[in-house]
């Protein structure tokens, strides 16, 4: 709505909380390589309250299909399993695609 939103002014990714696909636009952004890091803020959006604000967060890629992922503010840290082309098939503790139940 052109409205500027304090606290996020330069982020690059959207962290939507409901859904692991949010994680999928750091993973392809960044293209990291094995043993690689990178901090990856983002915007994001609280619910109910539908407010943005920063979440630090960051990604180290460890093979081909896991990275350690780290939200400190939620006290997250553990490691995200992936598909080849980086959507999250298992976050653990809170979501789990059917595919990666099977």
């Amino acid at each position: 709505n052109g409205e500027v939103q304090q606290g996020v002014d330069g982020l690059v990714d959207v962290d939507l909380g409901f859904t692991p696909a949010s994680n999928l636009l750091a993973i392809r952004r960044f293209d990291l390589g094995i043993g690689e890091a990178a901090p990856a803020p983002a915007a994001y959006l609280t619910f109910p309250e539908l407010s943005l604000v920063r979440l630090d967060q960051s990604y180290r890629r460890l093979d081909t299909v896991r990275y350690a992922y780290a939200a400190p503010v939620f006290g997250y840290d553990e490691t995200l399993n992936v598909s080849p082309h980086g959507f999250v098939v298992d976050y653990p503790g809170l979501w789990r695609s059917a595919a990666a139940s099977g």
